[in-house]
């Protein structure tokens, strides 16, 4: 189980409202009854990625800037007669990925898109779709496992490349703030963490500054923490 106060004594950005409070300990629980999580880089990767598309608010029914304007998913779709524009703490777009958490869900979000902005729905998608590779066919366990930690590339999950670096940069801040209430987990966690994987990818923010990141056989420059 997550040390929910440990991370929010902890909590790294400025502070937190009730919403940000709520829509974290909902991701927490979820976490923690998911037998397919299997380390707290997975969940730090998720919570940054839930920061990022919230815009830093941390709603849950957080809708896109512009609604999809000037986009080709921002059409309405001529038969449903709705726009499948980013919803949600993962901005879910496209029609298909509608469908796709529809079946998922058992909810119609295709004729009600806004489904997608309730709390227990949004958390769902985000979480299930982050760890099931249901957004780009990527998933969190091809980035976090025994072998491999890449806070960089991880981003293409859910979106290609864009913000890679600052989204692994809040990445990195938050797994320096989360741990378990069990020793054993602790250790479990540990265990996985240090397994062939270099020490300097996961060190303390402060430790990666100025360094060079080799990933996936590919030169990264260190994020620079502030």
């Amino acid at each position: 189980m997550i040390d929910g106060k440990y991370f929010f004594d902890n909590y790294p950005f400025r502070p937190l409202s009730e919403t940000g409070v709520m829509t974290i300990n909902k991701i927490f629980e979820f976490y923690d009854k998911d037998e397919g999580y299997t380390n707290l880089r997975e969940l730090a990767y998720v919570l940054a990625t839930a920061f990022h598309e919230s815009a830093f608010t941390w709603r849950t029914d957080i809708r896109e800037i512009g609604r999809g304007r000037g986009r080709k998913y921002g059409v309405c779709d001529p038969v449903t007669k709705q726009v499948y524009y980013g919803r949600g703490l993962c901005q879910l777009t496209w029609k298909y990925n509608y469908e796709k958490f529809s079946r998922l869900l058992d909810e119609d979000l295709v004729n009600e898109p806004d489904l997608a902005l309730e709390t227990a729905n949004s958390i769902s998608i985000l979480m299930t779709g982050m760890r099931d590779g249901m957004f780009t066919s990527r998933k969190l366990s091809s980035y976090f496992n025994n072998k491999v930690t890449d806070w960089i590339n991880a981003r293409r999950i859910v979106n290609g490349t864009d913000c890679a670096h600052a989204i692994a940069a809040k990445a990195i801040k938050f797994y320096n703030c989360l741990r378990y209430f069990d020793k054993d987990e602790c250790d479990e966690e540990l265990d996985v963490a240090s397994v062939e994987i270099p020490d300097f990818v996961l060190s303390s923010a402060e430790a990666l500054n100025g360094k060079v990141i080799e990933l996936d056989g590919a030169a990264y420059k260190a994020i620079k923490i502030t």
